[in-house]
């Protein structure tokens, strides 16, 4: 039974142990993946289900030198699937062009820019297609009200066997506005090739009993709402995580070695590499001194 995984509900405490997690996390650089992340932003969902105990590959993001949209960035990602072979692919491609929002730019701006984008998004279709014929799993996600979902290569992609797509909303897993403190509904569909029941509890629906942030405008020292609802909540990335481990290896657990065993035990290692979200934007690992390394 899929649904004996404990969901992570009210874990406030957790909070804090889930920020350090995602500081530190091992990212295995030679064999075989289980969890590979693509457009990864923060890398939550990364840091997630390294912390859970699988092999989780170096996020494939514009951040750590991978740029989607040009053929030489899609060559360099094709390398990296080909040779470690993730079980699943979490594919969460640049849902700016393509929100509702963008129905507010004008017609000719608008239509350069998902021009502009359509390579991303025609590459993760292929990604997806690559990763049914091998026999392995696929998630593609962006919100409820993308245009993305109505693009000819995932309508394409949408009629393949075995694929299928539900709504969550965020808010279910505390995802709030930092100013205000209510809760961003945010409607999120994921796209997969999972067996029936495998990722289903991963589809919540808001439980209508609290007050909403509209997306619209900033969070006083956040920055922008729209962008602030992009960033996963811990407790989603959570349950991705012990659902995967669930479905790969008939387990969930929370961690078994502390933090700082796993950052020694790194140092022995020679194909992995310490990836910190904080230096997510040199796409590099840090030691503990802070200063940049990389181990291969």
């Amino acid at each position: 039974d899929w649904h004996d995984v404990p969901i992570p509900l009210d874990e406030a405490d957790g909070e804090e142990q889930a920020s350090l997690a995602d500081s530190f996390w091992l990212s295995t650089t030679k064999g075989k993946l289980d969890f590979q992340e693509m457009f990864s932003g923060s890398a939550r969902s990364s840091s997630a289900c390294a912390d859970e105990g699988l092999k989780t590959g170096l996020p494939i993001d514009l951040r750590t030198g991978f740029d989607l949209n040009v053929q030489e960035g899609q060559k360099k990602a094709w390398k990296q699937l080909v040779e470690q072979e993730p079980t699943v692919v979490l594919l969460a491609p640049f849902c700016t062009p393509w929100c509702k929002w963008s129905n507010m730019v004008p017609e000719p701006k608008r239509s350069a820019k998902r021009k502009a984008a359509l390579p991303m998004v025609e590459f993760c279709a292929k990604v997806a297609l690559y990763q049914i014929s091998k026999g392995r799993y696929f998630i593609i996600e962006n919100p409820q009200g993308s245009q993305l979902w109505n693009l000819a290569c995932i309508l394409r992609l949408a009629q393949e066997a075995g694929v299928t797509w539900d709504l969550l909303n965020m808010c279910a897993f505390g995802l709030k506005d930092p100013a205000s403190g209510l809760y961003y509904r945010k409607g999120m569909y994921l796209m997969h090739n999972f067996p029936e029941g495998a990722i289903t509890p991963l589809f919540r629906k808001c439980p209508q009993n609290h007050e909403r942030q509209t997306l619209e405008g900033t969070a006083k020292g956040g920055g922008s709402r729209a962008s602030l609802s992009e960033v996963y909540p811990h407790r989603f990335d959570r349950l991705l995580a012990r659902l995967l481990n669930k479905f790969l290896y008939g387990q969930s657990h929370t961690r078994v070695s502390s933090l700082l065993i796993d950052i020694l035990y790194s140092a022995s290692l020679s194909d992995c590499l310490l990836y910190t979200s904080d230096a997510a934007d040199e796409g590099l690992g840090v030691d503990l001194g802070g200063r940049r390394i990389i181990k291969k």
